[in-house]
């Protein structure tokens, strides 16, 4: 039954929002490129690793790219974490706690959401829940070498798969000698420690290639959007793990995710952890977090999207305090009743400006386009956008106004023979009279005064997502 929750929540309106930029970026990369350039220079180009595209590029031979076909490996990986979170439950507790952690995690809304996006933070769950579950069982009994072979092939995997893994793997290697040490004691420990410290060698040979690329490659402009670090992205990335990405943050948000947060530390509080389960749910995820929030005031990573594996661990710690019989499960379990069910209102309900709209605005556009001397694309748009949705338009720019330089905006443009055209000419050819459209994105918005003070548009459509513009379009 718990399967079944699952799958239909993940599965209910799965294409009911257009794809967006990223997703379609993820149909599109190996089609273009191949994997050859996937798996060599574009680990210096992308800032993902390209796991996740080839998986999928090959999911999309079989099955095709509908928006239901490219959602749907994230949909079988969303489900695909229940057995891992159940499998948590029961190392640190029993069945019951297994059982209603899955239940939990079914029923969250940040793992529907993910679990309904062409991108890999759904995969990501499987790979970073194995590392957590062989974590448990090394701590447990060290002896069982299987499970250290589980955390280095799920370790490479979660390299493979996405930038911040790396930071889990970091977290788990500040986490584990000390937890190695405290329970097994320094002469029995030190042996331990070595295969622990040999298993971490392999991994880091094994996804040197990953290691390399973040560090002297050229897709680090692709974050250079996401502004500065502040006090609100932190409470708005808790809100997104709590009450769901969709659930406005400012509120009710953060006051749920607040006050879940501290009726759930609450419990821990006055029912406390052993060491290895404290470590495994608590430790490591904490360290994660906050080394996550150390990177970013050097260059801004923290979004919510890369806590979405977070939801494994606050399942099954929600589990653990909803089952102990202290004088804070009534209340924690009143505070999750209401924030589980605040997010899947608002994931179920209030989802439809969700995402980028593009589906809408090209599909009541597409004779209009078709008929123009030139469409141009905003600095930071992705041509892929107008191949999925538009395809077939002719005089298609991209405008280049300094902007920094993306996979998207550079090479991707290139190879679907998309030039780049600087604001001067584009105002020539406005101002010669020409049937003009710019379209733009919710990176592009700051771009835009300085044109239309100089070209007023006689057609201008602004579309929201949440409380911000994020899709225009501009017609002379």
């Amino acid at each position: 039954m718990i399967i079944a929750l699952a799958v239909a929540l993940r599965v209910i309106h799965l294409d009911r929002l257009s794809l967006w930029n990223d997703e379609l970026f993820s149909r599109y990369y190996a089609e273009l490129f191949g994997l050859g350039f996937l798996w060599g220079e574009g680990l210096r180009r992308e800032p993902n690793p390209p796991l996740y595209y080839t998986l999928l590029h090959v999911w999309i031979g079989v099955f095709g790219d509908s928006a239901t076909a490219l959602r749907a490996p994230s949909v079988l990986a969303g489900c695909a974490a229940l057995p891992i979170v159940h499998a948590l439950g029961r190392e640190f507790g029993d069945a019951r706690r297994g059982l209603l952690g899955m239940l939990l995690f079914a029923l969250s809304p940040m793992a529907i959401y993910f679990s309904q996006e062409a991108r890999v933070y759904a995969f990501l769950l499987l790979p970073a829940g194995g590392v957590l579950l062989a974590i448990a069982h090394l701590l447990r009994d060290p002896r069982k070498h299987g499970w250290l072979w589980g955390y280095g092939l799920a370790a490479l995997v979660g390299i493979y798969s996405h930038p911040t893994f790396p930071i889990l793997l970091i977290a788990c290697n500040l986490a584990v000698p000390a937890l190695l040490l405290a329970g097994h004691g320094l002469s029995a420990g030190r042996g331990i420690l070595l295969g622990w410290f040999g298993a971490n060698s392999l991994v880091a040979v094994a996804g040197l290639p990953v290691a390399l690329a973040l560090a002297g490659g050229d897709a680090a402009g692709a974050l250079d959007w996401v502004a500065p670090l502040r006090l609100r992205d932190i409470a708005v990335a808790l809100s997104g793990l709590v009450s769901g990405v969709v659930t406005d943050p400012r509120f009710p948000g953060t006051p749920l995710a607040v006050a879940l947060l501290l009726a759930l530390a609450a419990g821990l509080w006055v029912d406390r952890p052993g060491r290895r389960e404290f470590g495994v749910l608590v430790l490591i995820p904490a360290l994660f977090l906050g080394l996550v929030i150390a990177a970013s005031l050097a260059r801004p990573i923290l979004l919510p999207r890369v806590l979405c594996w977070l939801t494994i661990p606050l399942c099954v710690l929600l589990a653990r305090g909803l089952l102990a019989a202290t004088p804070v499960r009534p209340l924690l379990g009143g505070v999750t009743a209401v924030t589980f069910a605040v997010g899947l209102g608002w994931q179920l309900g209030f989802a439809d400006d969700a995402k980028e709209p593009w589906r809408d605005v090209l599909g009541g556009l597409r004779t209009e386009l078709g008929r123009a001397d030139l469409v141009v694309l905003g600095p930071s748009m992705d041509p892929v956008i107008l191949r999925y949705y538009a395809p077939g338009l002719r005089g298609v720019r991209i405008w280049d106004n300094g902007s920094p330089r993306t996979i998207e905006n550079t090479l991707v443009a290139q190879r679907l023979g998309v030039a780049p055209i600087d604001g001067d000419a584009l105002l020539r050819r406005i101002r010669d009279g020409k049937s003009v459209w710019l379209i733009a994105n919710y990176v592009d918005q700051p771009s835009l005064p300085g044109l239309l003070a100089q070209a007023r548009p006689r057609l201008r459509i602004d579309r929201g997502c949440g409380r911000y513009t994020c899709v225009t379009v501009l017609a002379w």
